[in-house]
């Protein structure tokens, strides 16, 4: 069973005993609180009954069908507003990776991004209509979050800065992109314009 404790979720040692859990990249909680979404270097992801502790969903790492090379595992994972999708990225190596949009209660895969230029991170924005990625390789790209069409691409300063951070406004109207070397830039999310 999970407990709450301080707004945490915290998984006791003997579950941790009893399905031993390689170090985790990341986690999410649906927004109803009743799900949490964790991803590990082992290549699974896998979705939890927050009340219970109950494993819900396995997800193997698929890589995408455009590429048949094996990757190392899973780097990201994040429910949309909804709770309906689960958009998970992959890498096989720092800088190759691939984002999937999946089923978030049965965890079929829906789509692939096709080209997230090995992106690190993936985040929706707050009314669920766009995903963000960005790149090592000082690019990001917002998709739609419906069909996976790539909207548009913002280069970030010059290519191979950083970016280590994103992030949508309150309402979804402006996209903030941060790079490593301190500079940040924001964009009007539905078009990619700098502001």
């Amino acid at each position: 069973m999970l407990f709450r404790s301080a707004s945490i979720l915290v998984l006791p040692k003997y579950r941790a005993e009893r399905f031993p859990l390689p170090k985790r990249r990341s986690i999410s909680v649906s927004p109803d609180g009743s799900r949490l979404a964790t991803s590990a270097a082992d290549g699974i992801a896998r979705v939890w009954d927050t009340l219970t502790g109950d494993e819900r969903l396995f997800m193997e790492n698929e890589w995408p069908s455009y590429d048949t090379t094996s990757p190392i595992g899973w780097g990201r994972v994040q429910f949309s507003p909804d709770g309906r999708r689960l958009v998970t990225w992959a890498a096989r190596q720092p800088r190759d990776a691939a984002a999937t949009v999946r089923d978030a209660t049965s965890g079929e895969r829906l789509y692939d991004l096709a080209d997230v230029f090995g992106s690190s991170i993936v985040e929706y924005s707050p009314n669920g209509r766009l995903i963000a990625t960005s790149s090592p390789k000082g690019l990001a790209a917002v998709w739609d979050a419906a069909s996976g069409e790539q909207l548009y691409v913002v280069e970030k300063g010059a290519r191979g800065i950083p970016l280590n951070s994103l992030s949508f406004s309150h309402d979804s109207s402006r996209l903030a992109l941060g790079a490593a070397s301190g500079a940040v830039s924001i964009v009007e999310a539905s078009t990619g314009t700098l502001l």
